[in-house]
């Protein structure tokens, strides 16, 4: 069995997820603690705009509006565009957020096992 190796990029993307969320909270950092925030997804993103859109566009796309997580996500977004995401890309990944989404909800293929 092969195994999957993450490339040094999906790890950004994965400590730009948390770093977002866990400093998104119910209600938007402002003052010294958006300023940590933002310093901290700079830091970690190391200038990679894209990577930082990708995050935004997901998590934007993956909870629209009418979902539990919409406003979490709403301001994890704020706060990875205000690190220097590029708006260019945000969109396109607010598209692949939405369709993850849809597959992730999908009944699973199913068919008719043999008995036994």
């Amino acid at each position: 069995m092969k195994r999957y190796l993450p490339e040094p990029h999906d790890l950004i993307v994965a400590a730009l997820h948390g770093a977002a969320s866990r400093h998104a909270g119910w209600k938007a950092p402002t003052g010294p603690a958006r300023a940590a925030a933002i310093a901290e997804l700079r830091g970690i993103a190391g200038g990679r705009a894209d990577l930082l859109a990708q995050v935004a566009g997901l998590l934007q796309g993956y909870s629209p509006p009418g979902d539990a997580m919409h406003e979490h996500n709403r301001i994890a977004a704020s706060l990875l565009l205000e690190a220097g995401a590029d708006p260019a890309l945000v969109q396109e990944w607010v598209e692949i957020g939405w369709q993850r989404r849809q597959n992730a909800r999908a009944v699973p293929f199913s068919r008719t096992m043999p008995p036994g």
